[in-house]
């Protein structure tokens, strides 16, 4: 369906009012996140992995070849970070527990997101994405995940490493700061038309502008 046809489908169906906040809603939105900083690039973090517990890293399609022969097709979910994996804008881990996929996560350079939240250096990599199967939730899975994508993202050339999480999201806030992330504050952007940006809160009087241009 083009964007035209949603359109006019969303006006017939539930009328002028809801159109005109879906319209809205696609010019301007708002966002608040927290805000989680480590810049200590090569000091490296130690990890203590379970005797269960394996890392797959993939940095490129060859790895992502080898993977999906080891445990079958990847999540529908997940196409959008494994295609950036082939065109080397992305970094995956993958841990296997038992041979059982467990958790995912990602590291991702020059993404939107990190953009917004005022860091569009590509020497900056976005820790995201991160999933653990519910019946492997309580490990700790998600800490080690959060330290050794930071670890591999320094390896890979990386001087600092950013993430972000929802204020109500205190798990995943808990896992940031015990895999070594440090917290910079809350954070509210405005986003207009999905390039123009405005900041504010704690956390933004720690990046380069309050008002930006995302490409």
């Amino acid at each position: 369906m083009s964007k035209l046809s949603k359109l006019l489908h969303i006006l017939r169906t539930r009328g002028l009012q809801e159109t005109a906040l879906f319209v809205l809603s696609r010019v301007v939105r708002s966002q608040t996140h927290l805000l989680f900083c480590n810049d200590n690039a090569g000091q490296g973090i130690p990890i203590k992995w379970n005797a269960n517990e394996v890392v797959f890293e993939a940095t490129q399609a060859s790895e992502l070849d080898a993977l999906t022969q080891r445990c079958g097709d990847l999540p529908d979910d997940i196409a959008e970070y494994l295609a950036a994996i082939r065109s080397k804008q992305a970094i995956g881990i993958f841990i296997f527990v038992e041979d059982r996929l467990a958790h995912w996560a990602f590291v991702m350079k020059q993404s939107r997101t990190a953009c917004y939240l005022g860091f569009p250096d590509p020497a900056v990599g976005l820790l995201g994405s991160a999933f653990t199967v519910p019946e492997f939730r309580g490990r700790g899975l998600q800490t080690r995940s959060v330290a050794h994508r930071t670890n591999l993202a320094w390896r890979h050339g990386y001087t600092t490493v950013i993430s972000e999480t929802a204020p109500e999201n205190e798990p995943s806030a808990r896992a940031l700061q015990a895999g070594g992330m440090q917290s910079r504050g809350r954070m509210r952007i405005w986003v207009i038309c999905n390039h123009f940006v405005l900041r504010s809160g704690s956390a933004a009087k720690g990046v380069r502008r309050s008002v930006d241009y995302c490409k």
